[in-house]
């Protein structure tokens, strides 16, 4: 009995994480990949990635710096809310300071 097998592949590379827009602009421009390559890419629901954005990420515009070198939003730090969001997608730009 024959059996189907499935090509291995060497060395596959995996990436998982959240990449920014001008990131992934810049690997895609300059960085050399493989005729072979191939690509899938999973978009969220993007109010559902904007609000999981928003609270995970400092704004620059909007928060005090985060008490260790990192950009996370910090509890208890800075301020969430459903409604200051709201606020904030809904005032289109306008509010940018606090």
């Amino acid at each position: 009995q024959e059996q189907n097998s499935v090509p291995s592949v060497v060395n596959p590379m995996i990436i998982n994480g959240c990449l920014q827009t001008n990131e992934l602009e810049y690997h895609i421009l300059y960085t050399p990949l493989p005729e072979s390559s191939k690509f899938i890419i999973l978009f969220r629901d993007p109010a559902d990635w904007l609000w999981a954005s928003w609270n995970f990420w400092i704004d620059k515009h909007l928060d005090k710096n985060p008490p260790v070198d990192h950009d996370w939003a910090t509890p208890g730090h800075h301020y969430r809310s459903p409604e200051l969001f709201h606020e904030l997608i809904a005032s289109q730009g306008a509010i940018r300071t606090a």
